[in-house]
């Protein structure tokens, strides 16, 4: 059983902007379950019970707790107290609890349903209270309980609430007085001994004493105690033994629920009714308590097609954060996950992107540690691609299968005599799938089976039937539902029908009527559904699984091959042809007709005509035209029709049936033009919402028995029939925005009325007297209305919760009667501009939890106030003037806004507060802006307000604040902007803060003025109080660590602000912007949705500055200096060609030399920007000698934002310097005018990173650093026998590119198949008789990686394995050397770089000719990014020293280590043991500096050199990554390569792929794999052959360099034919030949290119296609070029598998050398865009036929020899 708690929604006003308290109006209370069951799961869980171990199987006990607590309480002392608020936590923690005044209904007897409650829960709480024992029903029901306890094992846990244990225990006090009373009553005398017992009994219980102790902290104990009894002892009816356990744990093992470390993601696949969904739900039943927050998100993918991403996301942040989540704040909400623990479980996802949009990519940096994501899909695939350990849910066992199948056929865990057989081939033909085992087990049960000859027959015909049909595979799970559908009688296969086609997901109870109206009996046959597991109902709404749906939906298909001959049309394809044409029969029951993007229907004639049969009609989004005479069928029982475009229904039309008429913005005047003759009985709900031009309301005696009508937006709606007092049954009325509505009947009576709603209707000036029996009024809405006061008759509202009379500016005074309201939760009074006090005896209503009178009136808080202990919202904003007409000695605000502080104040009267505050324990918000409260107006107990999280004091005028603040510990935001005459702040600040807003604060002590901490809910907290000014703000050096900027960085976002950030030029953060500028401005189209898409947040912008460099280098700016407050740059924003621009100045940064800018605009700037086309950015500089040299731009969407604060907090961690604007202080103005949103102020916040700050002791300056490192490391490390002799390690916190190698690999590969390690490689050729050349010191090489996030490493050291083999073989030389490092917590930075020297002395004399080297890290998370290798020749030390001081000059730390033990593993073996923990600065401060004159520091060390570089292709496929990986790696590889091609060396590009080369090229030729020529080629033609013109006097041109051309090659043939022609060993040759002039030919001939060779299977199997890009000097024409007017080329191949599809030329300038480059850049990158599945594919061939073992932790030697082949080929090649 599926049990439902009724829970109102839940609505925290405290999530929305802070300058003001907002309200939205409360729909009537919905009820929701208490966990969040799955649909799909009803027919699945009872019947899953395993048997226990025995020789039978027994039948399952039948006695299941239906609740999880009962609460005894006195409902007088503590139901809106104490027992709500225990109540409420319990709900929020997925416990079921039961509440005699929550669960049972009006008018029943409450004693057999209570008893029944307390022997169906498995706790009871009892709530002592004064009061307790004077009620004989609480005495009855704690009898009762004892009972329960003594019989049944009923837990039972006592609190003491406001009394003492003893008064209990003893019956003395108040409980003495009470059974004085007892014993003398004859009817209680007998039981007065049970209840003493009872209460002696439970008294003697360990409990909980409320004395002096605060309630919510009991209430957290209480929960959490309940919550660790219910999980260790009570295992939950639903996953109790439940058949197929072991797959549940094996998932809940992989889960490792309570370990704090990274996130885990698990994915359970399989196919449909395997069991996923249930398995998901049982793992969240069982582990659900042990997080902090939870969400299961069923039918994902449907809901994602149908409601969208909104929908979902709002659902999983409603369940998180236990709060209703708005649009508004739907952007922000993510950020306060960041430290949350949480279980998700998102099931039946179709697509990648759904899990994207929901839970990001799987970062641990979106949720807290120890989160847990549980995916359910049918595609294997997309959990591969998200990167998610992945369970397959398998079939069922045949003994499960049996179990289930008895479970359901004869409600037995075994078969009846003679039924074996037949049950096990019914089982075999269900083939061990859950959904067809149930279903069908269900089908063929018969609950008053008496002849089992006579069903044992009906059985065996039922089998023959299934096979007869001869289905196989998936369709005999069709088969079987089919069977089960057509032996249903007649009206419940409608039902069926109408269910899978219309109403799955919609509310039961609505449906039951419609099914009602229509004659289908639904309460017979939806218990008949859903006893044969067909439907199943779960939160009140109808559901079934989707092979049901698409069972039901194909047998109405079937029923006919012509559409208008069907009985249910549901596909907008499939019916507006019939609409058209008029198609339609009388054999159509049902049409919904909802197309996903408007469209517009053109009619020849009535279409309804001869759908004389129809019942339900539902038509949205649709335009119809053309033919507009309906005949609608007098059956309709369900009419819908958005927009119906007639001004009434058809006359002809006699809706006797209808039960629900929905015509929301229609044209419709009134509903019928004459009146109707006979009431339509049937009616319940009547939505005209939005129809503009209904004038009158129909005769509601006519529909007597409505509930919902809902008028909303009727604007010409003038008055309404006074019949509408006798609607009895009416439980919401909505007539907001009725403009025209001026009266009401006098007075109403509605006593089923929960819900009225009045907002905007303008001209209503009087509301109506209120009837005695409106008790069941929840919300009453009278914002924007002309009502004058409110009738004293309120009073009679005894359960209203939420008045709102926001903006009724007639209104004068409240009546004292509203205080005598003991259920008013939400009392709303901003902008009564006329309402000049509030009641005297306001803190009666001691419910209320927020009050808003800000922009009022009222200048007194009345001193009651304190009374409201649970008030957590109190808005005073703007509560300091009178209004105009009553105060004519008021100055206009544009004149007292020049005045002095002192004289602007006398201008008005400022709020009076309550001298305190003490009784307001529960505020969490309080707003006291603009209030002009004077020195002395808060309260000096202000600090007593203990939960405050939100203090908002602008805009007043007193001079200090309460020292008492300093005691708000749970303080985040204080805002004071505008406060002209604050001189000082307290002398303690709460750690809580996050950020104290005090901008225009002009006397503040300038003192405050640069303050920055670390806070515990934010990455910093700062004060900012500069006035319209840009300037620094410098941070400790101990809080710059990458988590504090992480959170720092994100709270930014979630506050929608703007900001500007600064890098230096050499920093990469550019190739994040998709859209790019050689100017000073850019311009990005805008998607036409763009408003519509709640997930775009901003907009960003990138641009570099050059500037006149600077001498000065090592000398500090003072961050005051004048440049930081100058206006020299200011950015225009455009937004379409009419409307002025936004403008934004931006902070100068002018001596800087080159940098980079960063600019953030959020999407809130441009809301007033209504017809947006596109957003065109133009930097203005006012200064000479600097510009603006490229520029950058994106959309930002909410999805990007983790991976764009990542990046920025990866740039910072190599920066120097960053600054940083604030987003709450960043001004846009257009034109002269300033955003509300926006204020006037901006400040920079720089981050001066140290270079040394973790030796603070050893900090220097940097010539003295350098000086000192090199001197060191020449005369000491590296001095040449030392070289000859140790190994030497080096690490640095850095991410770098060391040039100085000449061998270098760019990614990684799989190490060792067995446990898929991961590392880097890289190799080299070597000369012949190396070891006999003196010169030779040794081998150098690097390796840069990068480390897990902060704080996974647990490890004191981490360590890296470095292995070298020559080409000798087996039994050749190896040298291993293992290296260990501090492993301390990352802060500094996750970047590394580990450089190597080897020397000589550790090799035989013939090291072949050949070497490897291989990288691996023995600590978990590290991956290799780039590896190197180097021949040291004595004449090179000099540069590797410089390599390794430039290293150490840029790196927070650097650490060294000589080799502290050598040994021999066997013949031709070394290892080595080395341990880096020396500091290189610590160990060049403490040497004594002598006279050395030998300072490198301006050499070149990588003049006249070469590199060969090879990219390891399969790195982004690597397990474990994901998809986004090639994401990232195309723009690593892309940065890299830009910056290889810029170094002045000769530059060789090979690209391997599992041991094989694929492609070679220099610098400006080669191979590479891509579909299309570059863009950059200006001349292409389709074809093998083009021809261009040559500019005249070519040849003398001095930037003419030569041409490029370029060709597209396609291998034809089948792959036979391709393998055929590759055995023949043939290596084809390729030709471009250029034809000058007939009698002068010239060609360029290539062959045996390695990318064509018929060694590489990759290109010629697999890709099928390549281009080869050559570049010819110029010189190659000799003087041809000077009379020659144009060109030819072709290109040919001697090769028949060949063909030139496309080809390509262009003339090379020296000045486009750069762009060129860049092209040839993206031919490398391109090659990862569509080939993922190839690299995947031709891997895995790859690893069948070669054998991979581990040795030593790296490749077999075997391997590396291939590898080295590999290597010297290309070297050769590239030679």
């Amino acid at each position: 059983m599926f049990l439902l708690t009724m829970k109102p929604q839940n609505r925290d006003p405290f999530h929305h902007k802070p300058s003001h308290l907002e309200f939205e109006p409360t729909p009537i209370p919905i009820y929701s379950e208490a966990v969040n069951f799955n649909p799909k799961l009803h027919w699945f869980f009872n019947s899953l019970k395993k048997p226990k171990s025995s020789s039978r199987l027994p039948i399952p006990s039948t006695n299941q707790c239906k609740f999880d607590v009962f609460l005894s309480f006195r409902g007088s002392d503590t139901r809106k107290n104490f027992t709500d608020h225990l109540y409420t936590a319990l709900h929020q923690k997925g416990i079921l609890a039961f509440k005699d005044d929550e669960e049972l209904q009006r008018g029943r007897a409450i004693s057999p349903e209570l008893f029944k409650a307390i022997e169906e829960s498995r706790i009871a709480v009892v709530i002592f209270s004064r009061n307790y024992a004077s009620s004989t029903w609480c005495l009855d029901e704690l009898a009762k309980i004892v009972d329960c306890a003594n019989s049944s094992g009923l837990v039972v846990l006592p609190i003491f609430y406001d009394l003492r244990p003893t008064d209990v225990r003893q019956q003395t006090g108040n409980f003495e007085a009470a059974f004085a009373g007892h014993e003398l009553s004859k009817d209680n005398r007998e039981k007065v001994k049970t209840w003493r017992q009872a209460l002696t009994q439970v008294a003697n219980l360990s409990g909980w004493d409320l004395k002096d102790r605060h309630e919510t902290k009991v209430i957290e104990e209480i929960v959490e105690h309940i919550s660790s009894h219910l999980n260790f002892t009570f295992p939950t009816c639903h996953s109790k033994n439940i058949v197929g356990m072991h797959r549940v744990r094996e998932i809940e093992s992989d889960l490792g629920v309570g370990k704090l470390d990274e996130l885990r993601v698990i994915g359970i696949c399989g196919m449909p009714g395997i069991g996923k969904t249930t398995i998901a739900q049982v793992v969240f039943e069982n582990i659900h308590q042990k997080f902090e927050a939870s969400s299961f998100i069923a039918n994902v993918g449907e809901d994602y097609e149908k409601k969208g991403l909104f929908h979902l996301q709002k659902q999983l942040f409603d369940d998180l954060l236990k709060t209703k989540v708005t649009t508004a704040i739907l952007n922000n909400v993510r950020q306060r996950l960041r430290n949350k623990r949480v279980l998700i479980i998102l099931d039946d996802v179709k697509e990648l992107e759904h899990i994207v949009d929901l839970v990001g990519e799987g970062s641990s940096e979106e949720f807290g540690a120890g989160s847990r994501i549980i995916i359910t899909t049918r595609d294997e695939k997309l959990l591969e691609n998200y990167g998610s350990k992945i369970h397959k849910v398998e079939k069922l066992t045949e003994s499960e299968s049996l179990l289930l199948f008895c479970q359901k056929a004869f409600k037995k865990d075994h078969p009846v005599d003679d039924f074996l057989e037949l049950s096990y081939s019914f089982t075999d033909y269900a083939n061990g799938l859950p959904l067809a085992l149930v279903v069908l087990g269900s089908y063929l049960y018969r609950r008053n089976a008496k002849d089992w000859s006579v069903e044992k027959k009906r059985w065996s015909d039922e089998l023959k039937k299934l096979r007869d049909s001869n289905f196989s595979g998936p369709e005999k799970i069709f088969n079987i539902l089919k069977l089960c559908f057509f032996g249903l009688d007649m009206a419940a296969k409608e039902i069926f029908l109408d269910i899978a086609c219309f109403f799955k997901g919609e509310n039961e109870t609505d449906v039951r009527r419609i099914f009602e109206s229509c004659g289908f009996y639904p309460e017979c046959c939806i218990p008949s559904l859903l006893e044969k597991s067909l439907i199943t109902i779960v939160g009140g709404k109808l559901w079934m699984h989707e092979l049901l749906q698409q069972t039901g939906q194909q047998i109405v298909r079937e029923e006919s091959k012509w559409l208008g001959e069907r009985s249910r049309l549901w596909d907008h394809t499939d019916i507006v042809p019939v609409l058209q044409n008029n198609k339609g029969t009388e054999l159509v029951k049902g049409i919904f007709l909802s197309s996903p993007q408007q469209a517009r229907v053109h009619l020849k004639a009535d279409p309804f005509s001869e759908m004389r049969n129809l019942r339900l009609l539902k038509i949205k989004n649709v335009i119809l035209s053309g033919c507009l005479e309906f005949t609608l069928s007098d059956l309709l029982s369900f009419f819908e029709w958005h927009g119906y475009p007639l001004k009434f229904l058809p006359s002809s039309f006699r809706p006797d049936k209808l039960v629900e008429l929905h015509l929301p913005q229609s044209q419709i005047e009134r509903l019928w033009e004459e009146n109707i003759k006979q009431p339509l009985e049937m009616l319940v709900i009547v939505d005209l919402s939005d129809c503009e031009f209904l004038t009158k309301t129909l005769d509601f005696s006519q529909v007597p028995k409505l509930e919902r009508l809902i008028l909303k937006g009727c604007k010409r709606l003038s008055d309404i029939h006074p019949s509408i007092g006798d609607l009895k049954g009416l439980i919401s009325l909505n007539l907001q925005g009725c403009e025209s509505l001026t009266t009401l009947p006098p007075s109403i009576k509605l006593g089923s009325l929960m819900t009225f709603i009045l907002s905007g209707c303008s001209k209503l000036k009087r509301f109506p007297e209120i009837g005695e029996n409106m008790k069941n009024l929840l919300e009453l809405h009278l914002d924007g209305t002309a009502i004058v006061e409110l009738p004293t008759s309120i009073k009679h509202l005894t359960s209203l919760s939420l008045l709102n009379l926001k903006d009724c500016k007639l209104l004068q005074s409240l009546p004292d009667v509203i205080c005598t309201s003991t259920s008013l939760q939400t009392l709303i009074l901003q902008g009564c501009s006329n309402l000049c006090q509030l009641p005297e005896n306001l803190g009666s209503l001691e419910c209320l939890k927020v009050l808003d009178i800000s922009r009022s009136a009222i200048r007194q808080v009345p001193p009651s106030i304190q009374f409201l202990k649970n008030l957590t919202g109190l808005s005073c904003a703007g509560c300091r003037d009178l209004p105009a007409e009553r105060s004519s000695w008021c100055l206009p605000t544009f004149i007292s806004c020049f005045l002095p502080p002192d004289l602007a104040s006398n201008n008005s009267s400022g709020l009076q507060l309550p001298a305190s505050f003490s009784g307001l324990c529960s505020l969490r918000k309080l707003i006291l802006s603009d209030c002009n409260l004077l020195e002395g107006s808060i309260p000096d107990d202000i600090g007593c307000i203990s939960s405050l999280q939100y203090l908002d004091l602008s805009g007043n005028n007193f001079e200090t604040l309460p020292q008492s603040i300093s005691q708000l510990y749970q303080l985040e935001d204080l805002h004071l902007n505008d406060c002209r005459n604050l001189k000082s702040l307290p002398t303690s600040l709460p750690i809580s803060i996050r950020g104290i807003f005090s901008d225009n604060c002009p006397l503040l002590d300038e003192t405050f003025q640069e303050i920055v901490w670390t806070s515990t809910a934010l990455g910093f907290s700062f004060i900012n109080c500069k006035y319209n000014k840009f300037y620094p703000l410098p941070t400790a050096d101990q809080h710059l660590n990458q988590q504090n900027i992480r959170r720092f960085l994100m709270e930014l976002f979630s506050q929608g602000g703007c900001f500007q950030f600064f890098f230096g030029a050499e920093t990469d953060i550019a190739s994040w912007f998709c859209r790019q500028s050689t100017n000073s401005s850019i311009k990005i189209p805008l998607p036409q949705d763009l408003d519509g898409k709640s997930q775009w947040i901003g907009f960003a912008l990138w641009f570099l500055i050059e500037s006149e460099v600077h001498d000065s280098v090592d000398s500090e700016e003072d961050p005051q200096s004048e440049y930081f407050n100058k206006r020299n740059y200011s950015c225009d924003i455009f937004t379409n060609d009419e409307d002025p621009p936004l403008k934004y100045p931006l902070a100068d940064r002018d001596g800087r030399e080159t940098y980079q800018h960063l600019l953030y605009i959020p999407a809130d700037h441009f809301v007033k920007r209504l017809n947006k086309c596109f957003i065109e950015a133009k930097i203005n500089i006012k200064r000479t000698g600097v510009e603006v040299v490229a520029c950058r731009a994106r959309l930002l969407y909410s999805a990007d934002v983790p991976e764009f604060v990542g990046t920025l907090v990866h740039l910072w961690n190599h920066e120097q310097v960053g600054h940083l604007a604030n987003p709450s202080s960043s001004k846009c103005t257009d034109q002269s005018k300033v955003y509300p949103f926006a204020s006037e102020t901006s400040f920079l916040i720089e981050f001066e990173r140290q270079i040394f700050r973790n030796l603070s002791s050893t900090r220097m300056e940097g010539h003295e650093v350098r000086t000192r490192v090199e001197a060191l490391l020449l005369e000491e490390i590296f001095e040449l026998e030392s070289a000859r002799s140790y190994d030497y390690g080096f690490i640095f916190s850095l991410r770098a590119i060391l040039p100085w190698f000449t061998h270098q690999s760019i990614g990684s590969v799989v190490l060792s198949l067995n446990d898929q390690s991961i590392g880097g490689v890289v190799g080299m050729y070597l000369p012949p008789l190396l070891h006999s050349d003196n010169e030779w010191v040794g081998f150098s090489l690097f390796v840069a990686f990068t480390l897990p996030p902060p704080g996974v490493l647990a490890v004191k050291y981490s360590s890296v394995n470095c292995r070298l083999l020559t080409s000798r073989g087996i039994m050749g030389p190896q040298h291993n050397l293992t290296l260990e490092f501090p492993g301390e917590d990352n802060f500094m930075g996750s970047e590394r770089v580990l450089v190597i020297h080897i020397p000589r002395k550790h090799f035989p004399e013939d090291l072949g000719d050949r070497i490897q080297a291989s990288f691996e890290s023995l600590t978990p998370g590290v991956e290799v990014q780039m590896s190197g290798i180097r021949l040291v020749y004595r004449q090179d030390l000099n540069g590797l020293i410089q390599t390794i001081t430039h290293c150490t000059i840029r790196s927070p730390f650097a650490y060294f280590g000589q080799d502290d033990k050598t040994f021999i593993l066997e013949e031709n073996k070394i290892g080595v043991h080395l341990t880096m923990e020396k500091s290189l600065l610590q160990q060049a401060k403490d040497r004594m500096l002598q006279d050395w004159q030998n300072s490198s520091t301006g050499s070149k060390v990588i003049t006249d050199q070469q590199i060969e570089l090879m990219i390891l292709s399969e790195t982004p496929v690597n397990p474990p990554k994901k998809k986004h990986s090639v994401i990232k790696w195309k723009r690593n590889l892309d940065l890299l390569l830009q910056f290889f091609f810029r170094l002045p060396v000769e530059l060789s590009v090979t690209v391997c792929l599992s041991r094989n080369i694929i492609s070679c090229s220099k610098r400006y030729s080669g191979i590479f794999y891509q579909k299309e020529i570059p863009e950059w080629f200006t001349e292409q033609q389709s074809s093998e052959t083009l021809v261009s013109p040559v500019p005249t006097n070519l040849r003398k041109d001095k930037s003419f360099l030569g041409f490029v051309v370029c060709a597209v090659f396609s291998v034809e043939p089948s792959r036979a034919d391709v393998l055929k022609y590759l055995y023949s060993g043939h290596h084809p040759r390729l030709a471009c030949n250029f034809h000058l002039s007939p009698e002068i030919p010239c060609s360029l001939e290539v062959g045996s290119l390695p990318g064509t060779s018929p060694k590489n299977k990759f290109m010629w199997l697999y890709l099928r296609r390549f281009v080869w890009l050559q570049y010819i000097p110029g010189h190659y024409f000799k003087d041809h070029l000077n009379e020659l007017p144009e060109l030819g080329v072709s290109f040919t191949s001697d090769s028949p598998a060949l063909a030139v599809k496309q080809c390509g030329f262009r003339i090379l300038y020296d000045q486009e050398v750069q762009k060129y480059w860049k092209a040839t850049v993206q031919c490398f990158t391109s090659f990862f865009d569509d080939n993922e599945d190839h690299i995947r594919q031709f891997i895995e061939d790859e690893r069948h036929s070669f054998s991979i073992t581990r040795s030593f932790g790296v490749l077999d030697n075997r391997t590396l020899i291939a590898l080295l082949k590999t290597i010297s080929e290309a070297t050769c090649l590239n030679k």
